[in-house]
C-alpha cells in the first residue's frame, strides 16, 4: 500500500446526463440542493438519479446554469442510509452526494 493510501473504503460514482428539472434548492438550507439527473445508458433505457449537492459557493456559481435540459457530469460519493421506521421495520436507501459538478454548453 502506498504511503498516502488509507484503509478507508470509499464508494464513488460518475454520472453524465441531462437535468430533468431545474436545480432544487432546499428551502431551509440554501447551501444544499438536489440535482435531478437522467442518464441514457442504452438507447431505449433511461435511469433517473436524485443527487444531493452541498456547497453554497458552487450553487451560487452554477445555479443559474443548472436548469432543465442542461447537460452535466457529476462525480461524488455513494452511501447507504439506514433507519428504523415507526413500525419497527428496518429501512435503507442509497444516497448519492455530489462532490464535483461540471456544466457543459447545450448540445443543441
Amino acid at each position: 500500500m502506498a504511503a498516502n493510501e488509507s484503509n478507508t473504503n470509499y464508494t464513488s460514482f460518475t454520472l453524465c446526463g441531462n437535468l430533468v428539472r431545474d436545480l432544487e434548492i432546499h428551502p431551509d438550507h440554501p447551501n444544499i440542493a438536489t440535482i435531478h439527473l437522467a442518464c441514457n445508458d442504452e438507447p431505449d433505457h433511461v435511469s433517473y438519479f436524485d443527487i444531493a449537492y452541498n456547497g453554497a459557493a458552487r450553487i451560487a456559481e452554477f445555479g443559474p446554469k443548472l436548469v432543465k435540459g442542461a447537460f452535466v457530469k457529476v462525480k461524488g460519493a455513494i452511501r447507504q442510509d439506514r433507519w428504523e421506521a415507526p413500525d419497527g421495520s428496518k429501512r435503507s436507501k442509497i444516497v448519492f452526494s455530489a462532490i464535483t459538478v461540471e456544466h457543459y454548453p447545450s448540445r443543441k
